[in-house]
């Protein structure tokens, strides 16, 4: 589904990438920096971090083109790689949830409904309870 070369930091900046975008219907300039700045802490480079922004920011514009009545689709499917990837404990997959709601409160005051359901819905699928 997505590039042989993506790996799970890819998959980490679609899962928020998607977050931002698909919650509130757009992705501000806060949301951008909050994105790039929490995906570094997760790459430890800030280069490859930009290089990572880059190919999954392009493959999600054309993926959502093409295929935006599956973006779910996607969001699973990058979901199960972090984890197929296995090298995060839940406490990992919990900070992940959590930069969810610092990526959220970067461009307002309060979650939105659409942005806690999205946050619920992934923990479901890492079995983690909130």
């Amino acid at each position: 589904m997505t590039p042989k070369n993506f790996n799970h930091f890819h998959h980490i900046a679609i899962i928020f990438q998607i977050y931002a975008i698909k919650t509130d219907g757009l992705l501000v300039k806060e949301e951008k920096f909050k994105i790039q700045e929490l995906l570094n802490e997760w790459v430890n480079d800030s280069d490859s971090t930009k290089n990572i922004l880059i190919e999954s920011s392009k493959f999600l514009a054309e993926y959502d083109k093409k295929h935006s009545d599956k973006i779910t689709d996607l969001l699973n499917y990058s979901a199960n790689k972090i984890i197929e990837a296995g090298v995060f404990s839940e406490s990992n997959l919990t900070s992940m949830l959590s930069d969810l709601q610092d990526i959220a409160l970067s461009d307002s005051d309060e979650m939105s409904e659409n942005e806690e359901m999205f946050i619920s819905y992934l923990a479901g699928i890492w079995g983690i309870e909130l």
